[in-house]
């Protein structure tokens, strides 16, 4: 009988290890900080718009780097839905649709949403949140 509790203890271990590691590399592959200039959008509410009244905005991407300084071409004319946030907020506030911006922030791969960190007005790289 110990034997096979040892057994079945060691089986359960390996296998919620193997979950638990699959989870936790799918979690860091999929947000990633960025560095995104594009052009903001204004996104069509499905059903309601936000809490605070303010409608979805997205980015459409003209160019996105991650951290290390690699392009991400794949994002190219995507659009990345903004993450609502006091940084979108702001955002929000200062610049309307059509306005091309650069936005540092973290990439949720996924759901292809933006949590926004940084942001200016125009394409130059580097920016400190306005």
């Amino acid at each position: 009988m110990v034997i096979v509790g040892l057994a079945v203890v060691a089986l359960s271990q390996s296998g919620s290890g193997g979950k638990e590691s699959g989870k936790t590399g799918v979690k860091k592959i999929s947000r990633m900080s960025v560095t995104v200039k594009g052009e903001l959008q204004a996104l069509k509410s499905e059903g309601s718009d936000s809490k605070d009244g303010m409608r979805p905005l997205g980015v459409k991407v003209m160019k996105a780097i991650d951290a290390k300084g690699n392009e991400l071409t794949n994002l190219n004319g995507e659009t990345l839905k903004l993450a609502m946030s006091a940084k979108a907020k702001a955002l929000a506030t200062k610049y309307s649709a059509g306005e091309k911006l650069t936005i540092r922030g973290s990439l949720d791969q996924q759901a292809k949403t933006l949590t926004v960190n940084a942001f200016k007005v125009g394409g130059g790289a580097g920016s400190d949140s306005k």
